[in-house]
């Protein structure tokens, strides 16, 4: 197992534990150990990437951003709403209305943190070709 596959199992690590503290968004109510365990990890590869290569710090920042806000926009914004969206109208039997009074305002929330990773993705995608010359 090479440096690079440790660092994309942390990252896709990451991600999922980001998409699991989405996806228990209504019944949560106080803070989330993901809040510490998910800025750990990423700083943990961003220093064991900057003590193993010998690129520029910010090709490897952005490069860590970029994967990990792809896969957080993917996970967060599409897969845990349509998830979740699947489960909540079987729970509800199939009862539109209830459902969506219960479901639509953490879809929304999942969606919008979506759109914010995938605005992530998009800074750090030309913050990477902006320093990589291409």
């Amino acid at each position: 197992m090479n440096l690079s596959s440790v660092n994309q199992f942390i990252i896709t690590l990451s991600a999922g534990i980001t998409a699991i503290d989405f996806a228990y968004l209504p019944s949560k109510h106080e803070l989330s150990l993901s809040l510490y365990i998910v800025p750990l990890a990423l700083i943990f590869i961003f220093l064991l990437s900057l003590l193993t290569s010998k690129r520029n710090y910010k090709i490897a920042a952005f490069k860590i951003m970029l994967t990990y806000s792809m896969y957080s926009a993917m996970f967060v914004g599409i897969l845990v709403p349509f998830g979740q969206a699947i489960s909540y109208l079987f729970e509800s039997g199939f009862n539109f209305q209830g459902w969506l009074n219960i479901y639509s305002k953490w879809a929304l929330m999942q969606f919008g943190s979506g759109v914010i990773f995938s605005i992530m993705s998009l800074f750090a995608f030309f913050g990477l070709k902006r320093n990589i010359g291409t």
